[in-house]
């Protein structure tokens, strides 16, 4: 498997994604070591909670604990966001996946489904 190490600047609420991040930008990005990794399979489901968005994360992951083992689909986590900050993800995550070469759109109009 080849990663590849592009990273893009995310967008935030005083800079939108169309422009370039800066080293003036208002408020600086702390990064935090011990921030937690979350690793992801699929997307189990959207809810908008009275403005903010819900993103229930899942894994695929295989039950040892019956003598055939069968997959299933735990839940992870679940991102939680202003409708704002959503749009804001999307933003981003479209834009970054187009310069890696993964079209969101194309990906749509080949017929891409999720679970």
């Amino acid at each position: 498997m080849h990663l590849t190490s592009r990273v893009l600047t995310a967008p935030t609420l005083d800079r939108p994604a169309t422009k370039a991040a800066s080293a003036t930008d208002a408020v600086p990005v702390v990064d935090n070591p011990f921030a937690p990794e979350l690793f992801m399979t699929g997307v189990s489901g959207f809810a908008n909670l009275g403005g903010v968005v819900g993103i229930t994360l899942e894994s695929a992951r295989a039950d040892h604990s019956h003598p055939q083992p069968r997959p299933e689909r735990m839940v992870v986590a679940r991102l939680l966001m202003s409708i704002p900050t959503a749009q804001m993800l999307v933003t981003a995550l479209n834009h970054y996946l187009e310069a890696q070469g993964h079209s969101p759109s194309k990906a749509m109009a080949a017929d891409a489904t999720f679970q």
